[in-house]
C-alpha cells in the first residue's frame, strides 16, 4: 500500500527513484534585497487624441463591406473634417460602433476614410460611429 510519511514528506511506492524532492524554501528579510535602479526618462511622452463622430443616416448593409469617407465625420468641436489624423507608427486607432469597441481586424482607417470589411451584419440608422485616433510624441528635456 502506498503511504506518505508526514515527518519526512517522502512518498513511498515502487517509483521513489523517479521522484524529485524540492529543497525547503528559506524565507529572507525583504530589506536584504536591493531595490531596482531608478530610471529617469530623458523627456516626456505627450499623447494626442482625436475623436471623429458620425451618426448613420440610413441602414448600412455590411455584406459587401463599406467605405465611409472622412468628410461624413465631425470632430470633438462639432466641425466637419476633411481627413482623419492618423499617427503612424507612434499611435493607434480604435473604432466604436454604438459605443462598443470593435475588433481591430474588421476595419481599417486611412486619412481619407474608414473601411469596414464585409461581414454578415447591418449598421442601423441612428447608430453612432466613433473613430478615436491616439498618437504619442516625446518632448526632450
Amino acid at each position: 500500500m502506498n503511504e506518505i510519511n508526514p515527518t519526512k514528506f517522502v512518498y513511498k511506492d515502487c517509483c521513489e527513484e523517479n521522484r524529485f524532492y524540492w529543497p525547503r524554501i528559506k524565507a529572507i528579510d525583504i530589506c536584504s534585497i536591493p531595490p531596482p535602479p531608478v530610471i529617469v526618462p530623458g523627456g516626456t511622452i505627450i499623447p494626442t487624441i482625436n475623436r471623429y463622430f458620425y451618426i448613420v443616416t440610413e441602414n448600412i448593409d455590411l455584406s459587401n463591406g463599406v467605405i465611409l469617407p472622412a468628410n461624413l465625420f465631425s470632430d470633438d468641436n462639432g466641425n466637419l473634417v476633411t481627413e482623419f489624423e492618423i499617427f503612424n507608427p507612434n499611435g493607434y486607432v480604435n473604432l466604436y460602433i454604438n459605443a462598443v469597441m470593435q475588433e481591430g481586424g474588421i476595419y481599417t482607417v486611412t486619412s481619407a476614410s474608414l473601411t469596414i470589411l464585409p461581414n454578415n451584419g447591418t449598421i442601423f440608422a441612428g447608430t453612432p460611429i466613433i473613430i478615436e485616433s491616439l498618437g504619442f510624441t516625446t518632448n526632450s528635456i
